[in-house]
C-alpha cells in the first residue's frame, strides 16, 4: 500500500521515471532497429522527457494542472525522433485527463493512460504493433482491473502487464525478430513507468542487463513479412453525449475488427481510434451508442482523407529541407527550395523546426523531413505552429532532393505535395559508414573497423576497405543499368578513396554519369544517389 499521491508525489515520481530512462539509455540504443536502426531511441526519448522535467523541476508545484501546464508544451517543442514524439504526445494526452484531478487516483491514471494511448494513436501516421504503443496498450488494459486500489498497486500492475508484452514484440514486428532483441521504445516506456513505481515504493534505480532483452536473432523472420499495415483503414469517431451502454461488448466488438485500438470513454464523449477493414461497420455501431459529432476514415495505403477538409489551398507555398550536411544547402537552394535546417550528431527538435518555419514568409510551408527519425518532430511542429503546413515524409536526404525536383514556385500546396510525393521514389539513396565496435544486424557480421553499406534497413556490403564495399553496394543496387550517380562524401572521409572508387565505377558502367559533391554529413562516409 502506497501513500496517497498529490501534486508533488506526481512531480517526484516523473523525476524517478526520467532517471530510470537516463541511466538505461545505452540499452536502449543499442537494441534500437525499428523504424530506423540509427541507435539514438534512447537518446531521443531522454533529450524529450528531460525538457519536461526541466521545467517542472523549480519552485513548488500545486497541483497536477499546474504540472500539466509547464511540462506539456516543453515535451512538445523537445520533441526528437519517433520515440521522443510518442513519449512526448502520450504525457500531453496524459495530463489533459489527469489534470481534473487533485491525487494521483486508479480513476485519474486509467483516464489519463487512456486519454494518452488516444493522443499518440491518432497522431502518428501509421501506428504499428510490436512498439511503444503496444506497451501502452496493454497496460492501460491492466488499470481497468485496478477498481480501488492505491496508485502503487496500479502501476505495479501496468508494469507487469507491460514487460509480459514486450517479450512477444518480436512476433508482432519480423524485423525485431531478424535482429533478436525487443522493441527499443517500448521498453524506454517501462523503464519510465517503472520508474515512477520505484518513487511511490521508495526504491532506487537499477542498472539493467542488456542481455535480458536479447535474444538468438532469427535471420528468416521478414522472408514473408510485408511493411504494408494488416488492416486498410484508420478509423476515427467521436461521440457527444453516449447512452448507456456495455462497455466489455463495445471492446470485443472492436477487437474483433481491428487493431491499435485506442479508446476513451467519459462521461460526455467517447474518443475511438482503431486501424480496421470495416469502417463503416464501426461507424455505424458508434452511431448506435450517441451523436457521431466528428469522424475521419484515411486508407492508410493511399494516404487519401475520405472524411475531412485536409489543408488550406489558397496560394504559393515554400519549402523548408532538413539536411544532415551544409553541403546540401546548395543542392536544394538550385531546386528551388525556400530554407535549410541543418542538423548534425543531434536530430533537431520540434522547436527547432517551429523556429526555421517562422523565417520563412510564405503562407504555405512544405517541410521535407529527410530522415524517418525527424518526421514526428516536423508533425508536431506542424500541429503547433499555427500555419498552413505539410509535411513530406522523406526517409533520407536523397528522397528529399528527389522530391524537390516535383516543386514549383507557381503551385499550390496542394499541388506541390502530390508532385513532390511523386517524385520521391525517383532516386535510390546507399548509406556508407565504418563500424566502430563488431556488431550483427540480422545475420550479417560487422567486424570492428569494417565499413558496410545500408539500403533502408538492409546491409548490401561489408569490407574492408570503403571503395570495395561502396561499389560492391552499388553493383547490388543494380547501377550497372541506371543513368546517373551522386557520391556525397561527409566530414571525415579521405579523398585518397576517390581515384578508386571512380575507376570502379567507370568498369562497372562505363555510361553512368557520376558527380561528387562534398555533403558535411558527420555520420555517414558516403551518402550515395543512383538514379
Amino acid at each position: 500500500m502506497t501513500e496517497p499521491v498529490d501534486a508533488e508525489g506526481l512531480r517526484e515520481a516523473l523525476v524517478k521515471g526520467a532517471e530510470y530512462l537516463s541511466r538505461n539509455q545505452r540499452i536502449l540504443d543499442n537494441l534500437n532497429v525499428f523504424p530506423v536502426p540509427d541507435g539514438d531511441t534512447g537518446a531521443n526519448m531522454v533529450a524529450t522527457l528531460d525538457a519536461g522535467i526541466r521545467a517542472i523541476g523549480e519552485g513548488p508545484v500545486s497541483s497536477i494542472a499546474e504540472l500539466s501546464e509547464r511540462m506539456r508544451g516543453e515535451l512538445l517543442r523537445n520533441s526528437r525522433g519517433n520515440s521522443g514524439f510518442i513519449v512526448a504526445w502520450f504525457f500531453c494526452g496524459f495530463f489533459a485527463a489527469a489534470e481534473r484531478y487533485d491525487h494521483l487516483t486508479d480513476d485519474c491514471l486509467l483516464e489519463g493512460f487512456s486519454s494518452g494511448a488516444y493522443r499518440v494513436n491518432t497522431s502518428l501516421f501509421t501506428p504499428v504493433e510490436g512498439t511503444m504503443i503496444t506497451i501502452i496498450a496493454a497496460m492501460t488494459e491492466a488499470l481497468r482491473g485496478c477498481s480501488g486500489d492505491d496508485p502503487g498497486s496500479c502501476l505495479r500492475r501496468a508494469v507487469s502487464a507491460g514487460r509480459e508484452t514486450l517479450y512477444k514484440t518480436p512476433s508482432m514486428l519480423p524485423m525485431l525478430a531478424k535482429a533478436g532483441v525487443v522493441d527499443a521504445g517500448a521498453l524506454g516506456f517501462i523503464f519510465i513507468v517503472e520508474g515512477m513505481l520505484r518513487s511511490l515504493t521508495r526504491e532506487e534505480v537499477p542498472l539493467e542487463s542488456e542481455a535480458d532483452y536479447r535474444f538468438q536473432p532469427n535471420p528468416r523472420a521478414m522472408l514473408d513479412w510485408t511493411p504494408l499495415p494488416e488492416y486498410r483503414y484508420c478509423t476515427e469517431v467521436y461521440v457527444e453525449n453516449p447512452r448507456e451502454f456495455d462497455d466489455r461488448a463495445l471492446r470485443v466488438f472492436l477487437g474483433e475488427r481491428g487493431n491499435s485500438i485506442a479508446l476513451v470513454i467519459e462521461g460526455g464523449f467517447i474518443k475511438l481510434h482503431i486501424h480496421t477493414d470495416h469502417p463503416h461497420d464501426i461507424l455505424g455501431r458508434l452511431e448506435s451508442l450517441g451523436t457521431v459529432a466528428k469522424s475521419k476514415i484515411e486508407d492508410m495505403r493511399e494516404q487519401v482523407d475520405l472524411v475531412s477538409n485536409g489543408s488550406r489551398d489558397d496560394g504559393s507555398c515554400a519549402v523548408l529541407a532538413c539536411i544532415p550536411g551544409e553541403g546540401f544547402e546548395e543542392v536544394f537552394a538550385g531546386l528551388g527550395v525556400a530554407a535549410c535546417l541543418l542538423y548534425r550528431g543531434e536530430l533537431p527538435s520540434a522547436g527547432a523546426i517551429l523556429d526555421a518555419l517562422a523565417e520563412i514568409d510564405a503562407p504555405s510551408v512544405i517541410v521535407l523531413a529527410n530522415n524517418a527519425n525527424i518526421v514526428p518532430a516536423a508533425m508536431v511542429a506542424r500541429d503547433i505552429c499555427g500555419r498552413d503546413v505539410t509535411v513530406v515524409p522523406t526517409r533520407n536526404v536523397v528522397e528529399g532532393i528527389a522530391a524537390a525536383y516535383g516543386y514549383s514556385e507557381n503551385d499550390s500546396m496542394r499541388e506541390n505535395a502530390k508532385n513532390m510525393r511523386d517524385c520521391v521514389g525517383l532516386a535510390a539513396c546507399l548509406r556508407a559508414y565504418r563500424s566502430a565496435t563488431a556488431s550483427t544486424f540480422g545475420d550479417t557480421p560487422i567486424p570492428e573497423g569494417s565499413f558496410f553499406v545500408m539500403a533502408g534497413d538492409d546491409v548490401l556490403a561489408v569490407r574492408d576497405d570503403l571503395a570495395d564495399a561502396a561499389l560492391e553496394a552499388m553493383k547490388a543496387s543494380g547501377a550497372e543499368d541506371k543513368s546517373d550517380v551522386t557520391v556525397y562524401t561527409g566530414y571525415g572521409f579521405d579523398d585518397a578513396v576517390l581515384p578508386r572508387l571512380k575507376a570502379g565505377l567507370s568498369e562497372l558502367n562505363p555510361r553512368l554519369s557520376v558527380e561528387y559533391r562534398r555533403g558535411g554529413q558527420p555520420r555517414e562516409l558516403l551518402i550515395i544517389s543512383i538514379e
